[in-house]
């Protein structure tokens, strides 16, 4: 696969930041394409007035940042295919815009404890949540190596899986790596524990299966050579991913259909994007899902009461 569009990286001088110019480097190369690496400053400072500084003032430490980050990127891809640009203004906005019409967003994740995230919010999360293209969050400790040769696929329900699926297999196949397509579900515990006792677990876990093999049936036909495998696992779906990224090339995951026009970026894909083993992708979701009542949805139930 070539394309002429450089690919887009986010960059802040941090080491998750060298990590996603490592990745996005590699994934360059495959694509036969070059890097536009991105720094924003941000136009809004929370500091205390006793510390007066504007965005301006924060220039200096911006282009050294930018051009540390440039000098990483044409080591490993050479001058000519890097590009470095300096922008001012709220950061997600600025990112998500930029990244309209590139084939690939590359972001690093950086490991913090999760009251800092809430405290100080993530530029990764928001730009994961809205961005039109895909985007790849990269763990601060990834490094180029030997491959796994696999991409795990977090399927999350039948209806939303046909574009997240497609990509998968693409991918796959330009990788020479097989592909796991893997649901993880569990109920709220005082459900869950009636499920478990019942025995009903295994009829959940073929209902699943059969689902995402009736879409594997329509996608698989361009990806013939593809090694796929779906498995239907009973547990916490976050933690369920996190452990499978382990031995992962890549996790795919898809953005939740809501009334945004982008997509809503749920729980889970937070948790991974923070705490997964390997990069994490997100990819937004494309066509307009299947008409298919998900296990416990409202469709076609009547309210009931209890005496």
């Amino acid at each position: 696969m070539t394309t002429t569009t450089p690919l887009l990286v986010a960059v802040d001088g941090s080491s998750a930041a060298s990590a996603a110019i490592r990745y996005a480097a590699q994934e360059a190369k495959r694509l036969e394409t070059g890097l536009q690496l991105v720094h924003v400053v941000p136009n809004y400072l929370p500091i205390s007035p006793m510390m007066p500084l504007s965005p301006s003032d924060l220039d200096a430490p911006a282009m050294k940042i930018l051009r540390r980050a440039a000098k990483q990127a044409r080591t490993l891809l050479g001058s000519e295919k890097v590009t470095a640009t300096l922008l001012h203004g709220p950061r997600v906005a600025t990112l998500v815009d930029l990244a309209d019409d590139v084939p690939l967003v590359v972001i690093g994740s950086q490991q913090r404890p999760a009251f800092e995230r809430l405290v100080t919010g993530s530029t990764l999360v928001g730009l994961a949540s809205r961005a039109k293209s895909p985007v790849v969050g990269v763990p601060d400790h990834w490094m180029p190596g030997e491959p796994h040769h696999r991409i795990v696929v977090g399927i999350r329900s039948a209806a939303e899986a046909p574009d997240l699926v497609r990509r998968a297999l693409e991918t796959g196949e330009a990788l020479g790596a097989s592909v796991v397509l893997l649901h993880a579900w569990e109920l709220p515990s005082e459900y869950d524990d009636l499920l478990v006792t019942h025995g009903d677990r295994e009829e959940w876990n073929a209902r699943a299966h059969r689902d995402i093999d009736s879409v594997l049936a329509v996608v698989q036909a361009a990806h013939p050579d593809v090694q796929v495998e779906v498995r239907v696992v009973h547990g916490q779906p976050a933690r369920v991913l996190q452990v499978a990224s382990r031995d992962a090339d890549l996790l795919l995951l898809s953005r939740r259909r809501r009334a945004f026009p982008v997509g809503h970026l749920g729980g889970t894909g937070r948790a991974l994007l923070h705490h997964a083993a390997c990069p994490v992708e997100i990819v937004a979701p494309v066509a307009e899902p299947l008409e298919t009542p998900q296990p416990g949805s409202r469709a076609g139930r009547e309210p009931v009461e209890v005496n």
